[in-house]
C-alpha cells in the first residue's frame, strides 16, 4: 500500500529535464507530504513528449464513498475500475520517497539509495469535476517487506517512456519487482511500562 509519499524542490531539475517545460508554480518551494485527495505533479505522454500536470489523488470510491488511491499492478487489468486506465490512461507519479507503517504503527520512510527521484507507477482519470490519479502498487521488495507486504510499484528512469507510451512494455512491467531501496525509521514509537 502506499498512503503518503513527499516531494521536495531538488527534483524540480530532473522533472524538467524529462518534460518540455515545467511551470514552477505547481512545484513545491520546499520538501512536502503528499496526502490522498490532494493535488500532486504527475507525468503523463501529451502529444510527442511528456508533460507535468496536477491531478487529485484518488478515485472517488464506491457510491462515492471514500477515495480509492492505490490498485494492486497484479490484478489492476482484471478490475472494471481501473481496466481502461492502465490500457490508455497511464501516468508516472515523481516522489522523493514514500512511508510505509509496520504493525506497531512505527513510520518508516523509503528512498533510493543513491539519492534522486522515484517514479511511482500510476493511471488517471478525467473527469467533469476534477481529473485524478492512483499509485499502483506491487508485492514488497526485501528492503520494504520488514516493515509492509506492499509497495509502489517503482520504475527506474529509463522505463518512463515504455510505461507511458508502449502498451505490451507496460503490460510487462505491472509484473516487476522493484530495485531495492534505503530504509529509514522515521520516528520511533515510545513505550512505556504500564505499573
Amino acid at each position: 500500500m502506499c498512503g503518503r509519499y513527499y516531494v521536495d524542490e531538488e527534483m524540480a531539475g530532473e522533472i524538467e529535464r524529462l518534460v518540455r517545460s515545467l511551470d514552477k508554480s505547481i512545484w513545491p518551494a520546499r520538501r512536502r507530504d503528499v496526502f490522498p485527495s490532494q493535488n500532486a505533479l504527475i507525468l503523463r505522454s501529451r502529444g510527442e513528449g511528456l508533460s507535468a500536470e496536477q491531478m487529485r489523488w484518488g478515485f472517488p470510491g464506491y457510491n462515492d464513498r471514500g477515495l480509492l488511491i492505490n490498485a494492486r499492478a497484479e490484478s489492476a487489468l482484471e478490475r472494471k475500475t481501473f481496466r481502461e486506465c492502465i490500457r490508455s490512461r497511464r501516468c508516472v507519479i515523481p516522489a522523493r520517497g514514500f512511508y510505509e507503517w509496520n504493525r506497531e504503527k512505527e513510520k518508516f520512510r523509503f528512498e533510493r539509495k543513491t539519492g534522486g527521484t522515484l517514479f511511482l507507477a500510476g493511471c488517471f482519470e478525467e473527469g467533469k469535476d476534477r481529473d485524478c490519479f492512483v499509485v499502483l502498487t506491487t508485492a514488497a521488495n526485501p528492503s520494504v517487506l520488514p516493515v509492509h507486504d506492499r509497495m509502489p510499484l517503482v520504475l527506474e528512469k529509463q522505463e518512463i517512456d515504455d510505461w507511458l507510451l508502449d502498451d505490451r512494455a507496460a503490460e510487462t512491467l505491472l509484473h516487476k519487482t522493484p530495485g531495492l531501496l534505503k530504509a529509514k525509521a522515521d520516528y520511533e514509537q515510545m513505550r512505556f511500562p504500564f505499573v
